[in-house]
This record gives C-alpha cells, sequence and structure tokens, in this order.
C-alpha cells in the first residue's frame, strides 16, 4: 500500500511537471502545436516565442480545407491566466497581421429547374432567433486584425483594409461591443453596440463613418447615426454632415412575414422615399423628387425627378420607370435634358427608352443621343441615335438573348454616319455575338461615295482583340475644308490599319497609308492659276506598340524632291521622348518663282540630313540644311546671284553659316551664327564679297564690294558695315522721271479694303541702320541731261521707321549738263547730305562760255525746293543771259528786234525771270508733274519748251518757236518704256508710233 500511495504521488508529480512544462514552456508549446498538425493535417502553425500560459506569438498559420484556406502572416496571444479562477477569459491583446482568406471559385450555376425556383417560398413565415448564453465570460481588451486580403478562386474580392481593431465583453447573454475600429483606403468607421442575445435580440449601437477624400471630391465628409429596436424590427437613422446637410430614415422588419423595408432619404428641398413589402412576391415603389442635386454629391447639380416600381416573382420581376433630369452638371460634362422611360417583364420583354439632349462636355456642345429598346429578351431591337451640330451616328441591332450559352445573339441591321453633310453607311449587316467570354463582328464595309472602308472579322475575348481595316481611294479632298483658302489636293489615299489588344501586353496598332501619284494645287496670291508641285508617292506609316511608338513619312517628287522623317517615341513616358531621323534631297525651289511675285526667277536645291531627339512638345534637330546650284533674280535686277551654295549646320537652337554666291564676276561669302535658345532668334550673319556685277533694271550697272553684318537680338536688326563701289554706270531711261510717285496721303489697305497697320504698329524687332557707302573713281551717270562722274562718301543710318539720315558729300567730276537745248559744263558740282536722305542740299553752278561772256546756271538749297539762278561775267539782264544759253551769243549781235522780243516773250511765259519757280508753282497747281523747261532746235527752228507728266504714261509738251512765231504742241503715251505713240499740232502735225532701244 505505501507502494501504491508513492507511485500515485510520483504519477501526479510527473503529470504536473509534464503540464507546467506544456503551459509555461516554448518548447511545449511546440511539442502541442506538433501534435496538432498531427491530428488535424489541414492545420499547419509554428510557435516562434513564449508559452500557453504567459503568451504566446506563432508565424505561418495556415488551415486548409473545402470550404478554401486561410493564413496567417503572425499571430501575438496576451492573456491573464487568473481570469480563469472567475471562469472568465480575459484576452488583454491579440494580434494578428498578414492575414489571406482565399475562398474557392463560385459554384457552376444551377440547373434551369433549380434556377426557376423562387428563393422567397423557402424562407418560413418567421425566423425564431436562438437564446446564446455563453457559459464562461469572455473580456477582450484590444483585438487587432492587419493586412487582410479576401480572394475568390484566386481574384481579389474587395481592397483589403489597413487594420480592424476591437474591444468587446460578453457575458452571459450581453454582448458589448466597447468599440470596433475599421480603417482602410475607403475611409475609416467605428460602432459601438449593446445586444442581447435573447428573446427578440434587442439591440441599440451607435456607428460613424468617414469616406475618404477621394470618394468625395475632396471634400470632408462624415456619416454618423443610430440602430435601434429588436432584431426583427430595426430602425436606423442618421445624417451626412460637411459641406452639405443629408439626413436619412431606415425601417426593416426581415423575420416574420410579410416582410417590409422603408427609407427616406431628405436633402434641403430633396427627397428619396423606397417601400419594399416582400413575401411570396414583391412590391417595391420608390419616389424621388430632387429640385437641387447638390445635396447629394460634392459637384453635382441639376433636378432630377422620377417615380420606378418592381412587382412580381423575384425572378421575374416587372419593372416600370420614368424619371425625368434637368440642367445636369458634373465634372465638366452635363446635359440640358434627359428622360428614361421603362415598361419591362423579364419573360415578355417591353420597351424601354433613354433620350438625352443638350450633351456638352467643358462648354463645348456635344449634341444629343437617343437609345431604345423594343421586344422580348430573346428577340428584340436596339437603336442606338446621336447627333450633333455637323455630325450624326445612327446605329440599329436586332437579336436576342440565348440563355443555353448564354450570350446576345443577332446583327447589325443598319448603321450610318453623317458628317458635315457626308454620309457613310454601312453595306452588309454583319453578324454580331456578345457573351462574357468573347465578341464576334462578322467582316463588313462602310461606303461613302466611292470610296470602300472594309473590316476583316472582328474576334474579341477577355485576353485578346485583333481588328484589321482596308481603305481604297478616298479622295483628299475631303482635307480641303480644313486647308487654307486655295490649297487642293486632288490624289486620293489608300491604306491598310492592324489594331492588336492583348490583356498581358496592351494595345498595339499598325497603320499604312499611301497616296500614289499625284499634286499639291497651293495658291499664288499674285496669279491666276495656282502652283503646282507634283509627287510620284507619299507614304506614312505608323507602329504603335504600349512601350513605343514609331512614324515614318516618305515622299517622292519630282518637283519637291525626296524626303522624309523616322521618328519614334516612347507613349508610357509623360515627356514623350523622341529620337530619329530627318532626311531631303534635291527639293527644287524653282516653284518658288510663280508664288514670290518679287523674284523673276528662283533656282537652287535644297537638302537637309539629321537626328531628331528631344520630346514631342519641344524637338530638337541636329544636322545639316543645305542650298546648292541656287540661284535668284529679284524682279528689281537684270543679272541674277548665281552659284549660291549655302548651308546651315543646326544642333538644336543654334545653327552656323556658311556659304557664298557669284554675281558677273564677282563672288560673295556669308557666314554668321544664329541662336533662339531663348525663344527669341539671336546671332549674326556676315556678307563679303568682291567686284559684285549689279544691274538695277535699265537704271544702273555698279560694281559691288559690300562688307556688312546683320545683328539679330530680340529687339532690334543692327545693319552694319560698309558697301564700296570702285565703278558703276547710271543712266535712268523710259519713264522714270514720269514714274508714279506715293501721295502724302496714301493708305495701304488689305483685300477686303481694311486700312493696314503702320510698320511701327504692326511691333516686331526694331530696324537699326548704320552703314558707309563710298564711290569709287569711275562712278558715272547720264541722268536727264546731266552727264559726268561722281565721288565721295555717305553715312547712312536709320532707326526703326524714322526717316534715314546721310552724313557726307557726293561731288560732280567732269559733268555737263544739258539746259536750254545747250551743253553747260558743270564747274562745281555738290550734293551735300547733313540729314534726312531724300533732303540733301544743292551746290551746283554750271556755265556756257561764248566769246568773252561766261553764261550759267547756279542751283542751290535743297533738294525739294531749289533755287535757280542765272547769273554771268559781265552781268547781264535775264533775257541777255537767256540769249547766251539759247542762242550762244547776247541779244543785240546778230538779233533782229523781232527775235529779241521773242525771247523776252518766252522768258516771261516761261517764269524765267525771277528766280525760274513760277512755271514750276503753275504746273503744279494744274496738276502736272516733273514739269521740265528745255529748249529744242537750231537756227529758225529753235524752241523754248516746256513739259510735264498729266498722268504716269500721259506726257503733254509745249513750245514756243525763239526765231519764228510758231507754237507747237505734242501729246506722248507711254505704253512701255520703250514703246510709246506721239501725236504733234504746230506748223506741221504728225500722228507716229515709236520704238527705242539700246544696244552696246
Amino acid at each position: 500500500m505505501p507502494r501504491l500511495c508513492t507511485l500515485i504521488l510520483t504519477l501526479i508529480f510527473a503529470i504536473a511537471l509534464l503540464g507546467a512544462w506544456l503551459l509555461s514552456t516554448t518548447e511545449g508549446a511546440r511539442w502541442l502545436a506538433a501534435r496538432a498538425e498531427a491530428l488535424l493535417p489541414a492545420l499547419q502553425v509554428s510557435v516562434t516565442s513564449g508559452s500557453l500560459w504567459n503568451g504566446v506569438s506563432v508565424a505561418d498559420l495556415r488551415w486548409s480545407g473545402d470550404g478554401g484556406e486561410i493564413s496567417v502572416d503572425s499571430l501575438a496571444l496576451d492573456w491573464s491566466p487568473g481570469c480563469l479562477l472567475r471562469w472568465t477569459v480575459c484576452v488583454d491583446e491579440l494580434a494578428v497581421d498578414g492575414v489571406r482568406l482565399d475562398l474557392p471559385a463560385a459554384a457552376p450555376e444551377a440547373g434551369e429547374a433549380q434556377a426557376q425556383a423562387n428563393p422567397l417560398e423557402t424562407l418560413p413565415d418567421n425566423i425564431p432567433l436562438p437564446v446564446v448564453e455563453s457559459p464562461v465570460d469572455v473580456i477582450v481588451e484590444r483585438a487587432t486584425i492587419t493586412g487582410l486580403v479576401v480572394r475568390q478562386g484566386g481574384e481579389p474580392m474587395a481592397a483589403g483594409l489597413s487594420s480592424i481593431t476591437l474591444s468587446a465583453r460578453l457575458v452571459g447573454q450581453e454582448l458589448a461591443v466597447e468599440r470596433l475600429d475599421l480603417a482602410g483606403d475607403a475611409g475609416t468607421a467605428n460602432l459601438q453596440a449593446d445586444v442581447t442575445l435573447a428573446d427578440d435580440w434587442p439591440v441599440d449601437a451607435r456607428w460613424a463613418v468617414e469616406p475618404a477624400e477621394s470618394l468625395t471630391a475632396g471634400e470632408a465628409v462624415a456619416v454618423e447615426g443610430r440602430i435601434e429596436g429588436t432584431a426583427g424590427d430595426l430602425a436606423l437613422s442618421g445624417s451626412v454632415s460637411g459641406a452639405r446637410s443629408v439626413d436619412f430614415e431606415l425601417g426593416l422588419s426581415a423575420l416574420a412575414s410579410p416582410r417590409r423595408l422603408e427609407a427616406r432619404v431628405e436633402a434641403s428641398e430633396s427627397t428619396l422615399a423606397v417601400d419594399a413589402r416582400i413575401d411570396e412576391a414583391i412590391d417595391i415603389t420608390g419616389d424621388l423628387r430632387a429640385p437641387a442635386l447638390n445635396p447629394f454629391w460634392p459637384g453635382l447639380s441639376g433636378q432630377l425627378t422620377g417615380r420606378f416600381s418592381i412587382t412580381g416573382d423575384p425572378l421575374r420581376p416587372s419593372v416600370t420607370a420614368s424619371v425625368a433630369a434637368e440642367a445636369i452638371e458634373y465634372a465638366g460634362i452635363g446635359l440640358d435634358s434627359a428622360r428614361l422611360e421603362a415598361d419591362w417583364v423579364t419573360r415578355e420583354g417591353g420597351r424601354v427608352s433613354l433620350q438625352a439632349d443638350g450633351l456638352r462636355r467643358d462648354g463645348e456642345a456635344l449634341g444629343n443621343v437617343r437609345i431604345a429598346l423594343d421586344g422580348r429578351p430573346d428577340d428584340h431591337r436596339l437603336e442606338l441615335a446621336a447627333n450633333a451640330e455637323s455630325a450624326s451616328v445612327q446605329l440599329d441591332l436586332a437579336g436576342g438573348l440565348d440563355a443555353a450559352v448564354p450570350a446576345w445573339e443577332g446583327a447589325v441591321r443598319r448603321a450610318r454616319v453623317s458628317v458635315d453633310g457626308e454620309q457613310a453607311r454601312l453595306v452588309d449587316t454583319p453578324s454580331l455575338s456578345v457573351s462574357p467570354q468573347a465578341l464576334r463582328l462578322d467582316g463588313h464595309c462602310w461606303a461613302w461615295q466611292e470610296v470602300r472602308a472594309c473590316t476583316e472579322p472582328l474576334i474579341a475575348s477577355p485576353e485578346s482583340a485583333q481588328l484589321e481595316v482596308n481603305l481604297s481611294a478616298l479622295p483628299l479632298a475631303v482635307l480641303e475644308p480644313r486647308l487654307p483658302p486655295g490649297f487642293g489636293l486632288p490624289g486620293s489615299v489608300t491604306g491598310t490599319a492592324t489594331l492588336d489588344w492583348q490583356a498581358e501586353t496592351g494595345p498595339s496598332a499598325r497603320i499604312t497609308l499611301v497616296s500614289p501619284a499625284s499634286r499639291i494645287e497651293v495658291p499664288q496670291p499674285d496669279s491666276d492659276g495656282p502652283l503646282t508641285l507634283d509627287y510620284d508617292r507619299i507614304v506614312v506609316d505608323a507602329d504603335l506598340q504600349p512601350t513605343v511608338a514609331r512614324f515614318r513619312v516618305g515622299l517622292a517628287s519630282p518637283a519637291i524632291g525626296q524626303g522624309g522623317f523616322a521618328v519614334e517615341t516612347d507613349p508610357a513616358d509623360a515627356q514623350r521622348p523622341l529620337s530619329g531621323t530627318v532626311w531631303l534631297d534635291g527639293l527644287s525651289l524653282a516653284p518658288l518663282a510663280g508664288a514670290l511675285p518679287q523674284l523673276r526667277e528662283v533656282e537652287g536645291l535644297l537638302s537637309a540630313r539629321g537626328e531628331v531627339n528631344g520630346t514631342l512638345k519641344a524637338p530638337r534637330f541636329r544636322g545639316t540644311v543645305g542650298l546648292r546650284e541656287g540661284l535668284v533674280l529679284p524682279s528689281a535686277l537684270a543679272l541674277p546671284l548665281e552659284e549660291i551654295n549655302l548651308s546651315a549646320d543646326i544642333d538644336g537652337e543654334v545653327a552656323t553659316l556658311e556659304g557664298g554666291f557669284r554675281a558677273g564676276e564677282g563672288e560673295a561669302a556669308i557666314g554668321g551664327q544664329l541662336d533662339w535658345q531663348s525663344g527669341e532668334l539671336d546671332g549674326t550673319v556676315d556678307l563679303a564679297g568682291e567686284a559684285l556685277d549689279i544691274r538695277v533694271g535699265t537704271l544702273a550697272r555698279l560694281t559691288v564690294t559690300p562688307d556688312i553684318t546683320l545683328a539679330i537680338d530680340p529687339e532690334t536688326l543692327a545693319l552694319t558695315g560698309s558697301i564700296t563701289i570702285p565703278s558703276a554706270q547710271i543712266e535712268p531711261t523710259g519713264l522714270s522721271a514720269g514714274a508714279i510717285r506715293r501721295s502724302p496721303d496714301a493708305v495701304r489697305v488689305d483685300d477686303n479694303g481694311q486700312p493696314l497697320a503702320s510698320a511701327a504698329e504692326e511691333g516686331g524687332r526694331t530696324l537699326e541702320t548704320d552703314l558707309r557707302l563710298v564711290l569709287g573713281d569711275e562712278v558715272a551717270f547720264s541722268v536727264r541731261g546731266a552727264t559726268g562722274r561722281l565721288d565721295g562718301a555717305l553715312r547712312l543710318r536709320q532707326l526703326g521707321t524714322a526717316s534715314a539720315e546721310a552724313e557726307g558729300v557726293l561731288n560732280l567730276i567732269d559733268a555737263s549738263y544739258e539746259a536750254y537745248g545747250q551743253s553747260l559744263q558743270v564747274r562745281r558740282g555738290r550734293v551735300i547730305f547733313a540729314g534726312p536722305l531724300a533732303q540733301p542740299r544743292l551746290d551746283i553752278e554750271a556755265v556756257r562760255e561764248a566769246a568773252d561772256i561766261v553764261a550759267g546756271l547756279r542751283v542751290t538749297g535743297p533738294v525739294n525746293d531749289p533755287q535757280v539762278r542765272l547769273f554771268s561775267r559781265p552781268a547781264m539782264a535775264q533775257a541777255d543771259i537767256l540769249s547766251v544759253l539759247l542762242t550762244g551769243r547776247p541779244p543785240g549781235q546778230g538779233s533782229s528786234p523781232s527775235e529779241e522780243e521773242l525771247i523776252n516773250s518766252a522768258a516771261l511765259s516761261l517764269g524765267v525771270f525771277g528766280g525760274g519757280r513760277l512755271g514750276e508753282s503753275l504746273a503744279d497747281n494744274l496738276g502736272v508733274k516733273d514739269f521740265q523747261l528745255e529748249a529744242s532746235g537750231e537756227g529758225s527752228d529753235a524752241q523754248v519748251s516746256v513739259s510735264g507728266y498729266l498722268t504716269p504714261n500721259l506726257m503733254v509738251r509745249y513750245g514756243v518757236g525763239v526765231f519764228e512765231p510758231e507754237n507747237t504742241v505734242s501729246l506722248r503715251y507711254y505704253f512701255t518704256s520703250q514703246l510709246y505713240l506721239e501725236a504733234v499740232s504746230g506748223a506741221e502735225s504728225a500722228f507716229d508710233l515709236f520704238y527705242s532701244f539700246d544696244y552696246d
């Protein structure tokens, strides 16, 4: 017996030691975990620290079963075992992290008979509530769960919660949730509740929700409310506070038949009421009266009214609705009015229509939309119509739902698209099939006039989709309304497009457009016909991928040359970086001659080669642009500028210029650098030449040696340097004396007769000129009776639109002047510039020597108002001086009294006495331009005459005989500078046609 007692005591002691080891050590907890895994193969657990008595931490907890799998990254439990003495479980803290609940995929849908069963028929009339009473009290001071993810069939069911925190007590039948906090991407929520788990389960709870501002358009919104009543008859009430206030109430009776739901939402003057009765059939009605929608949602405005009802079998309900909206605006999208009418029975079908008018986005009108569905679910027609100011779309579908597949099977019966009065229509009636697994549209064609665009069959699924389109002979004339007036595109374009979409890689496309041989017509303002640019082929190719987009354009033309560009960019990069090449060979400049009236002839070949980089918004070019074999003949010159070769090395926003040209036997070099990195053009251009042969029509032939620089900055254009003219022959001919002068009150107008702004009003850079003009020893002139040479130098300056100014003196060397029909020698001739270029001062003295007499003219004063004096040595009367100038002898030396009277009469009548300005004054008053006093003929045929231009082409001359009392009137009309018609009336009359020409 003592041995038995000892054995029992030893066994009891061993069991106590084993229990203590299992409960108070980490190794004991691990041993128990291993035994649990052996007994429950679905369980996996790893104890990391602690003990069952003092608190334990586990990791990689996993339970797998037919209902799914739950896994936990880590779990830590801290509890108070001493509470067990009071039959209470006290959890001080429970922390669970990384909880993943994986549910199996949804089971296949039940058979037809089961699917058609009314689920409400299986509900009992009353659902009894059990009495729940815990044998021990449970106190949870704090329990947290973080990183919760729920998936079904591998797909996430909802966004994970960042944390769940619970503090609760269960004492007998009383459950008190002291606090339940939820936090996640959608916002935060909390709940406090007291529930009795007996009788009708009375409930008293308060709750609050704060949605994330990303869900409320950036506004701070708070929702709070209260739940009262019993589980079988709950009443929920609450309010929304923030920038707007909304109150709501909900009553739910769900445990006893008839089950009922009543809800009411009020915001300002707007109300939404819903009343639902659910028994073996459902009866749900709703009424909406919302004169202002802004209280319901931030940024939403407008009016909404309507009624709806859902009645009958819950699997085959009948739905009716009538909803109207007015002046709806939200996030830049709005409509003037909309109306929804629905009368639909699940099996029998019905009609549903939606009309929306005045759609707009960001203030831009989009038009109206109408959608109508008419028929049964298995046989119906869907009509869609949309129209805007200049475009409309119409689409009719016919088909039905096939419940066996399930899928919608039908066809596109009609489709039309109209843009700016041009209509494209669907030629065929392609079959259309839509199901959750795939969409299939048969191949079809669209027709517009004689143009067709056809597609291959479209097959799309959740994994991929592909569409191929072929375009035939689309006239490019459709683009003309969007081009500047006068441009013409008589050609056509054909092409193909392949559009592809893959779920893993995203969308891609390949587009190729080809325009075969045709032309481009460019308007010419000063020509009756357009400038025609023929081309052999234009190709546009685009390869668009999710990670790269490539574009290539190629051109081949006998008139334009060959060229194009190939660039690529990354569509995923917001900066749209560019890389590629540009090339152009043999672009002829000859067509510009017709487009630029200032040029009589233009030749040359333009080329370009380089790389393109930067971004789509700010592309950069690095390469060379060159002009070779160039020739330019301005309208004002008789000889062209030849052998023009110019290149520009461009690096982004910097260009270096280098080149030259030839004019006659002379050559010139061009260089410089331009910079536009700041957004404004800046830089210099230098021109240096030697012995350039410049012929200004029939006016002059010059040999020019320029050395000038054009400096450009954001504010000014500065032209500086020197121009040396070693030799020149200045011989104005034709109508230069009668050229049209600009009237002081002339106003420039545009094509519509509206005044054009002056250069100062148009703004832009200010032109600053500071040039030195140097005349050499061989500058000869012959101008309206004056011949000789010029030398001297001028400094020419101009600032902006101010008058050009000059400083310097031009001297007349070895000069003579034809006056009164006689040749006068210029003893002193100077043109003095000290101010406006158009207002130099004259200092000219021309004489004729006869025997011991010197008679002449002295011209002084400003050029626009010169003083002309007759003088002689020895001094003589004006009539005597005139006699010497006309006849070479003074009166009384071989002249009869009648001759002297005629000379005096002629001098008086022509205003010679008194300074010689009376004749000009009279001519100006009569509207006669370019008044001239001259002598012609010899001996008895000598005359003193005056002449001038009545119009730019009509000249009149009146002459008085010096030795014979005869008067002569002549009219001359110029057709060109060399061809004119002359009529003469006097002692003899004549009517002649003259053609004059010069030759070397």
